[in-house]
């Protein structure tokens, strides 16, 4: 309470009751107009107005309109201002008023055309008795705020194309903000390319509430296609691949990438192709296999040094243990590893072998080969 009002709370209220709401016989009238005249200065006139009526409360309104329009009724504002036992509107006119100092006098309160919703403003409310020609100025404000949005979508990244969801009601596809540009309808498909959007969600009265939502929609990247490879006595080699294209093989029983350029040295291989779009987001895959037919070992070579035929040449066996006897079982040169055409007819140590009958010992494909190859020099 006011603290004039505590001071003379009894007095005030004696006089409100006595003088305003109840003095209708000639008795009272004279000790009431001393009363007011000598006591009730305009000082606590106003302030009795102030402890009767309460004060209006602020108005919540839409933050967004389509139209940036927005029609409210300024009367709710004053839903409690006289709910304080024994005080009646009927013995108020009150006022609204766009300027403190009663300009711009708002005529229809109950319909009220807001511009610019995303302005707080204030509304002035002059409330008057009139038992006693007393008035008093309370302001109240209009307040933007938020409404209900449309449900949450997370950014879409789709191959080839997208098509738009079903909306949850009151919800809707636009092609700007604001409800401005082309609207989408359910079921419109987007192709490639990168898009925004905006879903609007309808809260009533022109009031919306949005939120955007980015498309991105890519070309499927194509991955090479190869036939199968079936081989005799010729290692399949990797070729060039187009932009965004890597080879793998399967390691282990994980897939390992392999470069253009790379030998396939076991039968059997399955060679996967992928494709993938410059975002890494879209993939293709074709695949191939390379099989080797049974390539037949050498019968015989010459290391003479004239460049023909120099090497026992298993380059196309894949082998990788080589082991020679001569005629009576004695190892005169073996190699262990990745075995090509090393041996030139010479012994471990650089010895030149004689001409004659050898027999081999190999590891390849995992299996053990035998037989005997002719050295003519």
């Amino acid at each position: 309470m006011n603290k004039k009002i505590g001071l003379l709370g009894i007095s005030l209220m004696s006089w409100f009751i006595t003088c305003v709401g109840y003095a209708k016989n000639s008795d009272l009238t004279e000790s009431c107009d001393v009363y007011n005249k000598a006591e009730l200065n305009d000082e606590y006139r106003y302030n009795l107005i102030q402890e009767l009526v309460k004060k209006p409360n602020d108005l919540n309104i839409c933050r967004h309109s389509i139209t940036n329009t927005v029609l409210v009724d300024l009367t709710n504002a004053t839903d409690k201002m006289f709910e304080n036992e024994g005080v009646d509107e009927k013995n108020y006119i009150l006022t609204y008023f766009e300027k403190e100092n009663e300009s711009n006098k708002i005529a229809n309160p109950q319909s009220y055309l807001v511009n610019n919703v995303g302005v707080i403003r204030t509304i002035y409310l002059k409330i008057e008795d009139i038992r006693t020609g007393e008035s008093i100025m309370y302001t109240f404000k209009l307040i933007p705020t938020e409404g209900e949005y449309p449900q949450k979508k997370e950014d879409i990244i789709r191959c080839l194309s997208y098509q738009l969801p079903e909306l949850n009601k009151g919800e809707f596809y636009f092609e700007k903000s604001a409800g401005k540009g082309k609207q989408f309808k359910v079921g419109d498909v987007f192709y490639e390319g990168i898009y925004k959007i905006y879903i609007l969600k309808d809260n009533g009265g022109d009031c919306y509430e949005e939120q955007s939502l980015k498309i991105e929609v890519y070309a499927m990247s194509k991955a090479q296609s190869f036939d199968d490879q079936v081989l005799t006595c010729k290692l399949y080699i990797l070729e060039p691949l187009p932009r965004n294209n890597k080879y793998y093989t399967e390691v282990k029983g994980r897939r390992v990438e392999q470069k253009p350029g790379t030998t396939i040295k076991e039968s059997g291989t399955r060679v996967w192709v992928v494709g993938t779009s410059d975002n890494g987001y879209c993939t293709n895959e074709t695949s191939f296999t390379v099989t080797y037919k049974e390539c037949p070992i050498p019968k015989g070579f010459s290391p003479n040094g004239d460049g023909i035929n120099d090497f026992f040449d298993l380059s196309y066996h894949n082998v990788t243990d080589l082991k020679i006897y001569n005629r009576v079982g004695i190892e005169v040169y073996s190699y262990k590893g990745a075995y090509s055409k090393q041996w030139d007819g010479k012994t471990n140590s650089g010895k030149d072998l004689p001409s004659g009958t050898y027999y081999y010992v190999i590891q390849a494909y995992d299996k053990t080969k035998t037989g005997w190859v002719e050295l003519n020099r």
